[in-house]
Order: structure tokens, then C-alpha cells, then sequence
């Protein structure tokens, strides 16, 4: 009875824990402290026989990112890059909701609160966001799940993204 108690603390404070630091409340997350604060993602949109998608690469790690915003940001920092051949626009929604934008004081950096389009850098299609500074001494942890849709065909995918700042 006394293990089966202590098991049941143990994972309700763990997950009480994740949850805190998914939603801003965990101060110095430990699993982000070593993240990079940029990140660049390579699209592949993949077509069935009639050229139009049904599947999506995004690498590194199938689109989704941990950063650390970094305070004294050069020239590279606090950025996450998007870069495609083919044309495609990006929507950041909530998690928990994904028919919501972000909330007010949650936005990631500079992002539209609708679709943001992918512009044509040197016949490839990019999209930059960048990080926005926390506020204050006080850390916090946003996160949200993107949408990705590939422009010719209306197909959307949607992986997520989460900023320690």
C-alpha cells in the first residue's frame, strides 16, 4: 500500500512538473538548458501519383525543436528557419487547441497570427521566425504546434515547437 502511494506521489509530481514547464511555469527546465537557440529545418513534401502531397520530411527531427533563447543574441541566434523547394506558408497555433492562435504574451517571436508565407530566397522557398526575449529575470517555457501547408495542394502538417526563454 506504502510503495504503491510513493509511486503514485512520484509520478504526479513528475508529470505536475512537465506540465509546469510546457506551460511557463517551470523557472530553469533542466531538459532545455543545453538547446540550441536556433534551429534550421529542410521540407520535403513527398507526392502521390498525382503530384499532390500525402506525406511531409522535416528534418532535423521530424520538424520539432527545444531552444534556449540566448540574452546577448549574435548574429545566428534566436532563429528558426524553414526552407523548402517547394512553396509553403506556416501557421503556430496552441497546442492544446490547434483552431486558436497562441495567446496574447505567448507568441513565439515575430509571427503573424495567421498564416505566415514562405518567400522565394534564390529559387527555394524560406520562412524565418525570430525568438522573442523573455521578459523579466523570470524564465518561462512557451510551446506550440506549427502548421505546415504545402501551397499547391492545401495539405497541412504539424509538428511542434518549444522555446525556453
Amino acid at each position: 500500500m506504502m510503495k504503491t502511494m510513493s509511486i503514485r506521489l512520484g509520478l504526479g509530481l513528475t508529470l505536475a512538473w512537465v506540465t509546469g514547464a510546457l506551460s511557463g511555469c517551470a523557472h530553469e527546465p533542466a531538459h532545455l538548458n543545453g538547446k540550441p537557440s536556433h534551429a534550421t529545418f529542410q521540407i520535403e513534401f513527398q507526392p502521390d501519383r498525382v503530384a499532390k502531397p500525402t506525406g511531409m520530411v522535416i528534418t532535423p527531427d521530424e520538424g520539432d525543436a527545444f531552444l534556449r533563447v540566448v540574452r546577448s543574441p549574435g548574429p545566428d541566434d534566436n532563429k528558426v528557419v524553414w526552407r523548402s523547394a517547394q512553396s509553403f506558408r506556416i501557421r503556430f497555433v496552441q497546442i492544446d487547441d490547434q483552431t486558436q492562435p497562441l495567446k496574447p504574451g505567448k507568441e513565439l517571436g515575430n509571427e503573424k497570427k495567421d498564416w505566415n508565407d514562405a518567400s522565394n530566397r534564390n529559387g527555394a522557398w524560406e520562412y524565418t521566425l525570430n525568438l522573442r526575449q523573455g521578459s523579466g529575470n523570470v524564465r518561462e517555457t512557451v510551446a506550440a504546434k506549427y502548421l505546415v501547408e504545402h501551397a499547391g495542394s492545401g495539405t497541412v502538417f504539424d509538428p511542434v515547437i518549444i522555446v525556453a526563454r
